[in-house]
């Protein structure tokens, strides 16, 4: 099997011209291999094709994606219902500042409810949680179980809000 070409050796004889340069024949043959020689193709259309693919590979290397690194988990189901389009927006605007002294009544709408904020608000929410002074941790921690199972799982994650799950150690961060 032969190996591929890599792309600045395909980009030289491409930008010199195969009047210049042949065609190797060892990029024939790792075209062929591949099934990617019209029998009737020149060889500056090989050479194209062979550039296309060498390409194509190489972007396609750069999106792999590296598996989860040890010891990182994924986000548990939300156990509760998702909340109404007309709720999530009403939280949306209370948590942009527009009515931000509806905090709490929606808070306990949610609650009430039983449903949770939706993912793209939970930054904003658990950011004002963790704010709280330490004397309104009944409050933080109203807001937490606002947030659902993707919420209590995210402040786990971040610096900033793990003050708010219940095994961060306040003796140790002390």
């Amino acid at each position: 099997m032969a190996s591929p070409p890599t792309y600045r050796q395909l980009l030289r004889s491409v930008t010199l011209g195969t009047a210049r340069r042949t065609v190797e024949p060892d990029l024939l043959e790792w075209l062929d291999e591949r099934g990617a020689i019209d029998p009737e193709a020149d060889a500056p259309e090989q050479l194209l094709a062979a550039l296309g693919l060498v390409e194509r590979t190489q972007r396609l290397e750069l999106r792999k994606v590296d598996p989860p690194a040890e010891g990182t988990s994924v986000a548990p189901p939300e156990s509760r219902t998702p909340p109404s389009s007309r709720l999530a927006r009403g939280l949306q605007l209370i948590l942009e500042g527009t009515y931000p002294d509806l905090l709490d009544e929606a808070t306990d709408l949610i609650l009430d409810r039983n449903t949770y904020v939706p993912p793209n608000l939970l930054p904003a929410l658990l950011t004002r949680a963790a704010a709280l002074p330490p004397e309104e941790i009944v409050r933080a921690g109203k807001y937490l179980t606002a947030t659902g199972e993707r919420g209590r799982w995210l402040a786990r994650q971040h610096p900033d809000w793990s003050v708010l799950s219940s095994d961060y150690d306040h003796a140790a961060a002390w």
